[in-house]
């Protein structure tokens, strides 16, 4: 149980059926600067308006009526009221970021092809690292036995931008190859 300290700022009475349609009145209060509702149920509490109190609630905000003491105004902490957002800041945020509908979605789908680019560039190199792997396993890639360390890692370099690009020509979507290096799959091309 939580300690709530606070003057009364409005007691409301909510008239309610419940399940055998019998009428009941479900009572509240809220607090100055607060905007919770501290629910007492069927009993109506002792407070009023400007009343300073002291009491205890669950988690839900169901004040324990017994725990309800009236306390003298200056052991209340001033809260600084919340601030008010201007007008035109409401209207202006709408979980977008300030775009209209079709904003939203027109900024949605450019991020979508990105991403769907960015899928398919992966799904290229990967395939180009697995090709290149069993070429090289196989002895396959040209100028590699005799080359040293270095030269034979320009050659992979090579080879994997070359089969890359190659991968993503070959793509059903025709999305191409806007991210691989043109210098590199020619110098490749070149040394066959």
């Amino acid at each position: 149980m939580a300690k709530v300290t606070g003057i009364v700022s409005q007691v409301h009475e909510k008239e309610w059926e419940n399940d055998s349609g019998d009428i009941i009145y479900l009572y509240s209060f809220q607090l100055e600067n607060n905007r919770k509702f501290f629910r007492t149920g069927r009993d109506q509490p002792d407070a009023s308006s400007g009343d300073a109190v002291r009491f205890e609630v669950d988690a839900k905000n169901n004040v324990d009526l017994d725990t309800l003491d009236f306390i003298d105004a200056s052991e209340v902490k001033k809260a600084p009221r919340p601030r008010e957002r201007k007008r035109s800041q409401a209207t202006a945020s709408n979980g977008n970021g300030g775009l209209s509908r079709d904003q939203y979605w027109q900024n949605r789908e450019s991020r979508d092809v990105l991403v769907q680019k960015t899928i398919q560039y992966q799904s290229a190199r990967n395939a180009a690292i697995d090709f290149v792997k069993n070429l090289a396993d196989l002895d396959a890639l040209p100028k590699f036995k005799a080359g040293t360390s270095a030269k034979k890692a320009e050659i992979v370099e090579a080879a994997l931008e070359h089969y890359t690009h190659l991968f993503m020509e070959q793509l059903p979507t025709g999305v191409g190859s806007s991210g691989v290096s043109a210098t590199r799959e020619n110098q490749y091309a070149d040394e066959e």
